[in-house]
């Protein structure tokens, strides 16, 4: 998996038009070296995009850990299967192993 390098945050920015007619507010992610990520216009937008790299990070480990907890005869509960079903789900879309 490769992506923009970590960390990631965001700053607000303004953008006019050629004539000043135009005004458009908006929020940029950008990754480590300022290396431009997405351009969004609501702040909770630019910040979930912003820890998207610690959030992945932290659910890889997440769900090592849960596959090291189960029983080492295999009795895995319900809920925790469904979790770490989830949890496989969300880190395959985001490593790009799923579309």
């Amino acid at each position: 998996m490769t992506h923009t390098k970590s960390p990631w945050f965001y700053e607000y920015d303004n953008d006019t038009g050629p004539d000043d007619d135009y005004f458009e507010e908006f929020f940029t992610v950008y990754g480590q070296g300022r290396i431009e990520i997405a351009r969004v216009h609501e702040r909770d937008d630019a910040c979930l995009i912003a820890t998207a790299p610690d959030l992945l990070e932290a659910l890889i480990e997440a769900n090592k850990e849960l596959e090291y907890l189960n029983d080492p005869k295999g009795f895995v509960s319900i809920r925790q299967e469904k979790i770490m079903e989830k949890a496989r789900a969300a880190i395959a879309k985001a490593t790009g192993e799923q579309s």
